[in-house]
């Protein structure tokens, strides 16, 4: 999959203005139940940063009424 930071990751913010730089992360997971959702991997022994990742994701889905989620992971 090919991504834009401008007009996919950036897109469509959760808070005002458009960030100056962008850090992109790479975390491996199994997907839970087969469904690929940044909110719900499964890991056998989460690590700190996996822990950090899906609070931050599912916090962003719960409560940002549909911002600050990239348009290709709708």
């Amino acid at each position: 999959m090919s991504l834009s930071v401008n007009q996919d990751l950036v897109a469509n913010p959760l808070t005002m203005g458009t960030p100056d730089a962008v850090l992109i992360e790479l975390l491996a997971t199994l997907p839970n139940g087969g469904i690929c959702n940044a909110a719900g991997p499964f890991q056998a022994n989460p690590i700190s940063e996996l822990n950090k990742l899906t609070s931050t994701c599912a916090f962003i889905q719960l409560n940002g009424s549909g911002f600050g989620i990239c348009g290709p992971c709708h």
